[in-house]
Formats: C-alpha cells, structure tokens, sequence
C-alpha cells in the first residue's frame, strides 16, 4: 500500500477532515488534498510528524509495517531482555540500569 493510501486511510479512521490535518502539521490543505491522491509525498521529517499525529510507527510509511507502535514498558519487571539468545540474569540487569542511569542507583 502507497503512502496516500494509508496517510488518507489513517486520516478517515481519525475522523479528520484535510483541512484539519493540514493545521495540525503546518500545511496548507491542498497540500494535504496532493499528498491523498499521491501527487506528492511528503519529507521524511513530516512523516515523522505525521506518525506522531495518528499515534502509528513511522515504519508503516516507510517500511510497509505495522500501524502500531509497539512501546514496551522498561519500567515492568516481567519484560525479559535477552543478549545473544539468552534472558539476561536480574543480577546483570540491575548493573546495567545503574550504569544507564550513570552509576547512580
């Protein structure tokens, strides 16, 4: 699927209008109006803008994935980081989260 198909698909699920969506990113309407026909396709910076406006990875523009953003939470200790193929001991795990956090606890 091209980019003005999914671009306008995702506008339509937001139930916005194009004209909304253009004050939104800055843009004038037929801007908009050039991008859903695929008259234009927009910079990659305002694809990223766009991804944030409808909350969807930008690899769905870019790299025919996925709309979602699939965000995990690093906060939760039930998610499982692995290294090489194998879960990373809680031990080493604390170690390195006190590093990120530049060595303090």
């Amino acid at each position: 699927m091209e980019f003005a198909h999914k671009f306008k698909e995702l506008r339509l699920e937001h139930h916005y209008t194009q004209k909304e969506v253009a004050n939104l990113l800055g843009v004038k309407p037929t801007t908009v109006s050039a991008w859903e026909l695929g008259n234009n396709t927009p910079r990659l910076d305002m694809v990223e803008k766009i991804s944030d406006l409808f909350d969807t990875d930008i690899d769905y523009f870019v790299n025919h994935k996925s709309k979602s953003k699939n965000k995990i939470d690093l906060t939760n200790d039930d998610v499982i980081f692995t290294y090489e193929g194998r879960q990373i001991p809680k031990e080493d795990l604390a170690i390195i989260k006190r590093l990120m956090r530049g060595g303090k606890e």
